[in-house]
């Protein structure tokens, strides 16, 4: 039973860690951060280059973008919160 209970005990944790349970550094996250600043600048930049010309399609793409790495930047600025 106590080794049952260890087993359980073992994959539970390394599931946890493989789940990314585990906080990243200050600096880990801080890179992360920055890391998806200059994502959403590039993104912001290809929907600023968007003129009368371009598609309903890549409008749609191009906030779509900017939507995805703005939760990516949101989620690594919580841990630095």
């Amino acid at each position: 039973m106590k080794t049952w209970r260890f087993f359980v005990s073992m994959v539970l944790i390394l599931a946890c860690a493989g789940a990314g349970c585990v906080q990243p550094t200050q600096e880990q996250a801080e890179a992360q951060l920055c890391q998806n600043l200059e994502e959403l600048g590039v993104a912001l930049q290809n929907m600023q280059n968007l003129n009368a010309s371009s598609s309903v399609g890549d409008i749609r793409d191009a906030r779509d973008r900017v939507q995805s790495v703005m939760e990516n930047v949101r989620n690594s600025a919580d841990p630095l919160i």
